[in-house]
């Protein structure tokens, strides 16, 4: 069965056949909006929105011994991580956007009778990377001039 590909994040593909399993659960998506608040004299403070904030994701892997080897992954995330790099995030159909891997944490819950972990759950956790764009700046505020 040749793999299918589900997605990625940077060099890390998320597949699914008879020889390689590497698939994403437990998806959560967080929008945020920043605001400023400014106090008044005598009366309640004021929020002003100052425009939107980063987006965050986060999502579990699985990966394990029997069909693939999750140590390179590890190492592959690790990696990925200390560049300092943004890195395009595909879920699915979904394209989210370049996201920096902010952190993630690793459990090892088996291991073979030498001590290797065979099965790794993963939690990535993602923060979105827009950058400034001018022309992203100008669709932004034709946006709200003309809505």
């Amino acid at each position: 069965m040749s793999p299918k590909v589900l997605g990625f994040f940077g060099l890390v593909p998320f597949t699914c056949s008879s020889v390689a399993v590497q698939t994403f659960k437990d998806v959560s998506v967080q929008h945020e909006a920043r605001y400023t608040v400014h106090d008044v004299i005598g009366a309640n403070p004021v929020p002003e929105y100052i425009g939107p904030g980063q987006t965050k994701a986060s999502f579990s892997l699985k990966l394990t011994t029997l069909l693939g080897t999750p140590t390179a992954t590890l190492a592959l995330l690790k990696t990925m991580q200390e560049s300092g790099e943004s890195y395009r995030l595909l879920l699915g159909p979904n394209y989210m956007g370049k996201y920096y891997l902010r952190s993630f944490s690793e459990d090892q819950p088996y291991h073979n009778g030498l001590g290797a972990a065979q099965v790794v759950d993963v939690t990535l956790n993602l923060e979105e990377d827009k950058g400034y764009s001018l022309p992203g700046a100008v669709l932004d505020v034709a946006k709200r001039v003309f809505a």
